[in-house]
């Protein structure tokens, strides 16, 4: 199954995801959206999970299936620090997160036809998992803290040299 985590918001396009799983007989699980989703054999919703039903999920899952327009767009990188890949609509945050070929691939438009071929033609064993993960890593709190700290170091050297 894909996993969709998004709350019941228009432009999360779940209910596209739904018909599209539905054309393609794909399965989806969709998260924390309305529990109002009913009536296919090919969407499970959940409304609401736990942390390690969340995590569950995400390591049981083939991929993550991101359709929104989203500044930034974490539940594809949590998935990719899962070994996962991720299916995303070719938009907003999901260009910093998403590599072609190396942790995911993308949907051009969110035609019902457009996300249901790539659904039928996404296949989760042609990415390499321990790849997937090293990609996640470049959004660590790790190399955060790093990148802030190189930062305010650079900062403070300014400051002394002026």
């Amino acid at each position: 199954f894909m996993l969709l985590q998004a709350r019941g918001r228009r432009y999360k396009n779940v209910a596209t995801a739904c018909e599209a799983a539905d054309r393609a007989k794909k399965t989806i699980v969709v998260v924390g959206s309305d529990s109002a989703i009913t009536g296919s054999a090919h969407v499970v919703p959940l409304r609401h999970v736990s942390e390690p039903e969340l995590r569950w999920l995400y390591e049981r899952s083939d991929g993550v299936l991101a359709l929104a327009h989203e500044d930034f767009g974490l539940t594809p990188v949590e998935g990719h620090a899962f070994g996962k890949p991720t299916l995303a609509l070719r938009r907003g945050g999901y260009l910093d997160s998403v590599i072609e070929g190396l942790n995911g691939s993308f949907i051009e438009d969110l035609s019902i036809d457009s996300v249901a071929k790539a659904l039928e033609e996404f296949d989760p064993n042609a990415f390499d998992t321990q790849s997937i993960i090293d990609s996640s890593q470049r959004f660590s709190p790790e190399t955060f803290a790093n990148n802030i700290i190189r930062m305010v170091s650079g900062l403070v050297k300014a400051e002394h040299l002026s």
